[in-house]
């Protein structure tokens, strides 16, 4: 189950369309991000959820979501973009550049590795 084709007009949607384990995993890290930087605003681009303030600063792409034509990994990739502008009690590492992104993985997936 793969989302080549489709469109999602919400967030609501795209993790609607996810599979159990991946919708869990996206949940949980929309969750995180909602619950710590609560100035983010929700949006679906590139028909993923992506977050921003004055520009888009992260994005989860479940990879049931396809980059392309095809699946290239499991999990759920976390970027960031312009991670520098969220204050900086909450930016990762203290830092001020822009933050690569980060592949969670569920359990399960992680064990066939």
């Amino acid at each position: 189950m793969l989302a080549g084709g489709l469109r999602f007009a919400t967030v609501q949607e795209c993790l609607d369309f996810l599979p159990p384990d991946g919708r869990a995993l996206t949940g949980e890290l929309r969750e995180l991000l909602v619950q710590e930087a609560p100035e983010l605003k929700e949006r679906i681009s590139f028909n993923v959820p992506f977050y921003k303030v004055r520009r888009d600063i992260c994005f989860l792409w479940p990879a049931s979501v396809l980059w392309g034509n095809r699946k290239t990994y499991d999990g759920v990739r976390v970027g960031f973009s312009y991670g520098h502008l969220l204050t900086k009690r909450r930016r990762p590492f203290g830092t001020r550049r822009p933050q690569a992104g980060v592949l969670a993985r569920t359990h399960r997936a992680h064990a066939r590795r």
